[in-house]
């Protein structure tokens, strides 16, 4: 069971929901005869990362096929509720203009780095007045299938006692 998306952002939460799926049938009307007769769940949502920012998804699933399902945008920002920190400090565009292959990016909270996500790589960036160094300072190489779940940054001693909590935990897993 999960949390249904009228606990995050309140009573509208089933109408967003039902206003998110019509406008996607406005698009894509070949599906709306397919999907027609299903029903949405509350529950049936995701968070996603799409050109750097956090973004909502619905989803409708047919009732004869658990494989055939539709995917949908939510016209709503990720409630404060659900993410703290959803900020990019440069712009998506001037990021594909530096690292055309970027397909994720991540801004420090001091706005002095950049991650950049691409298919095999995550490239890390200076930025310096507002602008990505030309070149990254170092890069870190992705295996197949890995994709970022979510992003969290750490300032002052936090740094240190998640270092120490991990050494911790790895030294009671061997």
């Amino acid at each position: 069971m999960g949390i249904k998306i009228s606990h995050l952002v309140g009573d509208k939460g089933k109408q967003l929901l039902s206003d998110s799926l019509q406008s996607y049938f406005s698009l894509h009307a070949d599906k709306k005869e397919l999907f027609k007769n299903q029903n949405y769940s509350e529950e049936n949502y995701t968070v996603l990362r799409k050109n750097g920012h956090w973004v909502m998804k619905g989803r409708l699933n047919s009732s004869s096929n658990m494989n055939d399902y539709i995917d949908f945008d939510l016209n709503i920002f990720p409630p404060k509720k659900l993410l703290n920190y959803d900020d990019l400090y440069l712009s998506w565009n001037s990021i594909k203009s530096r690292v055309p292959a970027a397909t994720d990016a991540f801004t420090s909270p001091n706005n002095d780095f950049a991650l950049i996500v691409c298919n095999e790589y995550i490239y890390i960036y200076e930025i310096k007045n507002g602008v990505l160094s030309t070149s990254p300072m170092n890069k870190i190489k992705l295996n197949k299938n890995e994709s970022i779940i979510m992003a969290e940054w750490a300032t002052g001693n936090y740094t240190e006692r998640w270092r120490d909590s991990f050494k911790s935990f790895l030294k009671k897993t061997k």
